[in-house]
Order: C-alpha cells, then structure tokens, then sequence
C-alpha cells in the first residue's frame, strides 16, 4: 500500500508551501503551489449556489436554476481548477513530475492500494477544500482508481463533537415504476430485516421533493436500494 499526502501549509508571497510525502520515498519533496486563479472561487460559489437550487437538492430553494446552467458552471470550475494546478512554474512543476512518476509505476491490476491525502494544515485552507480536486486531469489520468481523502485542521483547542452512534441499522428501500412487475415480493423480503432489528423505510414512487427529503432526513441511512423495472 502506497500512501500519497500532499500537504499545504502557509502562504508565502499568496504561493502555498506544499510539502509531498510519499510512504515509499526516503525523502519528501518541497515546492510552491501558484496562487489560487482569482475567478475560481467566485466561479465555484456560483456553480455552488446554482446547484443547491435545483428542484429536490435542497429542501427550500427561491431561484430556479436550468440544469444545463450549472454543468456549464461545473466545466468551468473543473477547467479552472486544472488551468491552476498545471501552471507550468518552475517551483510547482517538481511536485508535479513526481505524482506523474508515481503514479505511472502504479498498478492497480495487480491489486496494490495506493491512497491521496491532501491535508490542509491551517483553518484559513477551509475554501481549497471545497474545490473538486479529484478533477485534476492528473489524478484522472494516473490515479483514476486510488482513494482521495481530504483532511482540514480547525481552530486550536477546538472541541470535536464524536458523531453518536445509531444502534439500528436503517434502511431506504425506494420502488420506482412497478408497471406489470411484482415489486411486493422485494418489499416483503427487505421488510423482513425488521425482525433482525433493522429500521425499514419504503417510499413508493416518491417525487423528488419526497426522496430528498427522506435522504436527507436525520440521522441518515446505512442501506440505500433502489428497485426498478
């Protein structure tokens, strides 16, 4: 298993101090990532505001967004975010070799685990981690299949809040159109987890307003089936 941690630390001159840890490196690599585009965290808040008022992906929304809008607001964010992070400077482009390098080595028929930290180690950092860094061409082109993990530090002393636990396992069975299909049968069987102690919700056809609500209903589900003709 290969573990790949990029880290960004303070700003120096609006660059950011990014330090590359690989588990099988002897040594870790410095460099200097250019500062951020000015228009990709504006146009991020506005693909972000345009998303979040689509029908059924907030529960209150007040503009009605077209959905073509916001795919064209998302290329724009992703054609940002690579016009950034391949910025052919001379401090970022070692940084950039070595994931390249790594990356071609890896292989992930032969099964080898290869896992991406990209760890912001200052609170100031919270908006990079917004930014969908997994659409990074690099990361498409030769690391399509590892897990990327983001990791953010808060404030000094900040107390975290351990998430409780649900004893019960929840579980959202939706059935979308039964038109000359018996669906009872599905039902019947997943309802029959209840007996095992399994907390079953079944929505029959729901509208969108009805399935976002229920997914993002408190605390959650474990089990999420859809079932369709």
């Amino acid at each position: 298993m290969t573990k790949i941690k990029i880290r960004l630390s303070k700003s120096h001159d609006q660059e950011f101090d990014v330090t590359l840890i690989i588990s099988n490196q002897p040594e870790d690599l410095r460099g200097f990532l250019p500062p951020q585009p000015p228009d990709l965290q504006s146009s991020f808040n506005q693909w972000l505001s345009g998303y979040r008022s689509l029908e059924g992906v907030r529960l209150e929304f007040k503009n009605v967004i077209v959905y073509s809008d916001v795919q064209s607001q998302a290329k724009e964010v992703i054609a940002l975010v690579n016009e950034w992070l391949n910025f052919g400077s001379t401090k970022w482009q070692p940084i950039r070799d070595k994931l390249i390098e790594v990356g071609s080595r890896w292989q992930p028929a032969k099964k080898e685990e290869m896992y991406i930290i990209l760890d912001f180690t200052e609170e100031k950092f919270i908006q990079l981690g917004r930014i969908p860094w997994q659409e990074w061409d690099l990361f498409k082109n030769y690391y399509s299949e590892s897990e990327i993990a983001l990791r953010l530090y808060g404030k000094p002393g900040q107390t975290i809040i351990t998430i409780q636990k649900y004893w019960k396992v929840r579980i959202l069975l939706v059935v979308g159109r039964s038109d000359n299909i018996q669906t009872n049968n599905d039902i019947k069987i997943v309802k029959k987890l209840e007996k095992k102690g399994a907390e079953v919700t079944v929505l029959l056809q729901p509208t969108k307003k009805k399935l976002s609500e229920a997914l993002w209903q408190e605390p959650g589900y474990h089990i999420f089936i859809f079932s369709w003709p």
